[in-house]
């Protein structure tokens, strides 16, 4: 397992001087850190994180079934995350305020 598990970070052949982080998950494939990162340390770290996410489901009682790609868990993610107009919404809705007001707020949320 620790083969599928070994990862990658190598130096970008740009100027930047950024590294890319990427391995082999259980599914045979390989994955890619979502960004090139600052540093070697920094890219074994996300390499670390993601080998320890590969083990944590590899010991739960759904084992590797349970596993998903980064790609996978970064756009639930975001599909999850709370917008600043669904957030506003939300508190336009519990305040007590006049009717004037609040369709004043809604049309600044519209624009």
């Amino acid at each position: 397992m620790s083969a599928i598990l070994s990862g990658i970070s190598r130096k970008q052949p740009t100027k930047s001087a950024r590294y890319q982080a990427s391995f082999v998950g259980p599914d045979l494939r390989r994955h890619f850190a979502p960004v090139t990162l600052e540093s070697k340390m920094t890219a074994e770290r996300w390499l670390t994180k993601e080998r320890d996410r590969v083990e944590r489901c590899a010991a739960s009682d759904e084992g590797l079934s349970s596993w998903k790609p980064p790609e996978v868990i970064a756009t639930e993610v975001q599909a999850a995350a709370v917008t600043v107009a669904d957030y506003a919404k939300t508190v336009i809705g519990e305040r007590n305020l006049k009717a004037r007001t609040r369709i004043g707020y809604e049309a600044s949320l519209k624009n």
